[in-house]
This record gives C-alpha cells, structure tokens and sequence, in this order.
C-alpha cells in the first residue's frame, strides 16, 4: 500500500486538543445553561410572590367596591397599578365572574381577553402561562379571590357580632396579568455575561491546552522518528528524552529494545531450529501410529486362531465378521490418529469421543461390557498432538490387556479434566494380572509414554479386577522424547 493510498490520519496532538476543547466546551455550556436555568426560576418565583402580593393588597382594597359593584370605586384602585411595570392588565369581577372593572396598562386594549394557555396551563388553575397569539408575547395570570366576612349586605356583616362569627365567603375575582418583559430583559443581560465569562473560560482552557499538547506532544514525535529508525533497521540512533513522566520510561524501555535486537535475532534462530525438531517429532509420532496397528493385528490373529480352532461354520462366519471389522476400526484409527497431529481441532471433548468409540471397536467383539463416564470442565489447557498420541497408547494397552488378560466381563472408563490437569482411569471387573510387581513391557511403555507429557500412571490391583490409572496435571510439562518404542 504506497502513502496517496493511506486513510486520512489525525495526529495525536490534534484529537488530543480537540478532545479537552470538546470537553471544555460542553461543561461550559452545561454550567451556563444549569445556571441561567436556575436563575430564570428565581426570577419567576420574585415575580410570583410579587404579583401575589399586589393581588392579595388589591383583593382587600377593592373589598367595598366589589361589594357595592361601583365601578367607580375601583377605577381608581387599578389605576394606582400603573407605575408597576411588571402589571400588563388587572380586572375585577363579581363572584358570578361578572367584570365590573378593569384596566390594561401594558398590553394591547382588549387583547387580555384573548389570551390562550399555553401548554400546561388548565384554566380555572390559580397560576396560568398565557400567550397573544398575535405577537407571541407570554403573561403570567394570578387568579386571586376577594374575601369578605359576609356575602350579604355589608350592613349584616357589621351587625352581626360585629362579623367576628361570621364565615369568609368569595365575593369576587381578580384577574392580575404579568408582563415578563422585566423577566426577559433580566434574563438576557444574565445570558451575555455567563456566555461572555464562559467564553472567556473557553479562550483561557484553549490556550492551556494547546501549550500542555506541545508540551506532551513533542517527546512522542522525537519517539516516533526514533523507532521509525529501529523499524528500517538503523539499531544506532540513541534515544534520549528527559522528562519527568511514562513517556521518559517508554523512551528508556525502547532504548533497551533497540540494544537488545541484535540478541532477539540470535534468539529468533535458536525457534526457528526448535520449531525443525518440533517437525521431526511429529515424524517420529506418524511412525509411533503405524506401530499402534500391532494391537488391533493381535485381536484379529486371536480370532483368526479361534476360527482354526472350530468346524462351526456359523461361529467362523461371526469370527470373519469380527476380523473384517477390526481391519476397517484399525484403518480408521490411523487415518484418525494421523489427523490428531492438527492441533486446531483437539479438544478434551473430542479425546472422550474417541476413547468410547475406541472402546467400543475393541471391547465389543469379545463381548466384554463397555461404559465411560466422562466430566470435562472448560480449561484453557488443550491436548497436543503428543499428548494425544500417548494417551491413546497408554489407553489401548490398558484395554489389549483387559481382552488378553483378565477375563473380565465389563470395563469402566472415566475421564476428567479439571484446572488440575487430567485423569483417566480403566478399571475392569476380571481376574486381575501379575504385573505388578513384575512388570512386563507393556506397562514399562505405559510409564515412559507418561512421562513423557509429565505425567504418571499407576496401576493397582483391585479386590475384583484391575485398575489403570493416568494423571497428567496442568500445566503440562515436556521430557526427552528420544526413545523410541
């Protein structure tokens, strides 16, 4: 790939800056707008409690007027709203909301009456948003009750105990709309000055930062032009930076490496000589397989012999069967032995579906009972190839020696796989044989195979029968695999 074909890259100093401007940027805003937010509900809350207050004084000043219905009355007690700048309109009406007075001071005549809620807002509440629908201008409504004593005539409140007893009763409404151009005005000179000081916070960081990614930035390019070096094979330009962060231990550590490359090449050359005897091992595993053929060729020279042995037509037929069989089980096994020198497909699972069909191929034609009980955890350990062609002799000699042996009638397989390593053990049910403390070649070869992966077998003679027990424990080890068998 020639440089003009490369993607677009971005230095590291650029998405650097970009990153902590973003940063910057956002938490600014988030401030500015968490604290315009704030202030703006301060504000409304002022202008509540404000309008609230007028509207309560109004309720008890207009008491008489409402009583009376005298508009004249109460003319002039709205008119004394009018040096309110925060009051667009005022009215009064009766308990059946009846007007009987009312006064527009900073909004269109008659447009108070036009007004609709905005969303939220349910009319009849006691606080509403309301918009022109004209010119989009917004108001805040109060809707505050005027109280009285009584709602008869005002003579039968004063009568009355002089109206001590009598019970408060809604008389009439006030209708107090609220300009928010005060609001609006407040709240604009509060966003310039939060957008001029963030701005100014902006600038301040920006410049910080830059003059922090220079400072970071500059190491890594000397760093970069020093391992460009190493990369095309000049192992001679020094690598010097002092500073007093990880980018001085990154520069030591690739000073280090650029003294010790020469050593990684002879190093390099002793695996690739290791990886020529891992080859021949493999060889030496192929013709380890084709001498496994002997057990199965010992079966079928058993069975040959027996059908000498007898006139029943009938028995030799099932003897030939069984010889035939044991011919295809034994080429498959070696086509199958073959393959297991892959290491990408081994796995303990299927080591336990060749050792049952394993079993089952020799211990069915002699009639001998066959079960394996197998509990495999999930373990980062995989069998290699070696370790699957020992496991498998050891196996097959453990069986050939059941058939030979110790007339049994069954045999038990169980298999384990844990964090610990791996165990198998064959126990069968039959006479037992002398082996144990003459042991033939047979078992000798058992032993060497697993020692061979770093493992150990031991075989025990049991009350009924006899049990053959690998143990290969984890992590596995490797010895001299120059004996040949």
């Amino acid at each position: 790939m020639t440089g003009s074909s490369l993607p677009k890259r971005y230095l590291l100093s650029t998405k650097f800056n970009l990153l902590t401007v973003g940063l910057i940027l956002v938490t600014s805003a988030g401030i500015c707008l968490y604290l315009v937010g704030l202030e703006i509900q301060h504000y409304r809350n002022d202008l509540l409690n404000h309008g609230r207050t007028i509207a309560e004084t109004l309720g008890k000043n207009c008491e008489l007027g409402v009583y009376t219905e005298d508009r004249k009355m109460l003319l002039p007690v709205l008119n004394s709203l009018s040096a309110d700048d925060d009051i667009a309109y005022v009215s009064v009406s009766n308990r059946e909301r009846k007007p009987l007075a009312a006064r527009d001071f900073r909004i269109a005549p008659g447009r108070a009456g036009h007004l609709v809620p905005t969303a939220g807002s349910l009319r009849g509440d006691p606080v509403r948003d309301l918009a022109d629908p004209l010119n989009k201008r917004r108001y805040i409504e109060i809707l505050h009750p005027i109280m009285s004593e009584s709602s008869g005539p005002l003579t039968d409140a004063v009568l009355r105990n002089g109206g001590r007893d009598a019970a408060p009763a809604v008389i009439g409404y006030i209708r107090l709309g609220l300009t928010l151009d005060s609001l609006n005005s407040r709240v604009n000179q509060l966003v310039v000055s939060t957008v001029f000081f963030a701005s100014l916070i902006v600038l301040v960081g920006t410049a910080l930062t830059l003059l922090m990614t220079r400072r970071i930035t500059a190491p890594l390019k000397r760093l970069t032009r020093a391992t460009q070096d190493i990369s095309e094979g000049r192992f001679d330009t020094p690598i010097s930076i002092r500073t007093t962060d990880e980018i001085c231990d990154l520069a030591e550590s690739f000073d280090r490496m650029r003294s010790r490359l020469r050593t990684y090449h002879a190093e390099v050359e002793t695996r690739i000589a290791r990886e020529r005897q891992h080859v021949v091992e493999k060889e030496k595993i192929v013709m380890d397989l084709h001498d496994g053929v002997g057990g199965i060729t010992s079966n079928i020279r058993i069975l040959a012999e027996m059908a000498q042995r007898t006139d029943d037509l009938e028995d030799i037929r099932r003897k030939l069967g069984t010889i035939s069989q044991l011919s295809q089980e034994g080429a498959l096994e070696i086509r199958s032995l073959m393959q297991s020198i892959d290491t990408r497909e081994m796995t303990w699972q299927v080591m336990a579906a060749y050792v049952r069909n394993m079993g089952s191929t020799l211990l069915d034609p002699h009639r001998i009972g066959f079960v394996v009980d197998a509990r495999l955890q999930e373990v980062s350990e995989l069998p290699s190839s070696t370790v699957w062609v020992n496991v498998f002799k050891i196996y097959k000699e453990a069986l050939t020696n059941v058939i030979k042996h110790a007339r049994a009638e069954s045999v038990s397989v169980a298999l384990q796989v844990s964090e610990q390593g791996f165990t198998m053990t064959v126990r069968d049910n039959g006479v037992g044989y002398d082996g144990i403390e003459n042991q033939g070649r047979g078992q000798s070869i058992m032993r060497k195979r697993a020692r061979e992966v770093g493992g150990v077998v031991a075989v025990s003679l049991l009350e009924k029968g006899t049990e053959v027990s690998l143990q290969i424990p984890f992590p596995i080890t490797w010895h001299d695999l120059k004996t040949h068998y």
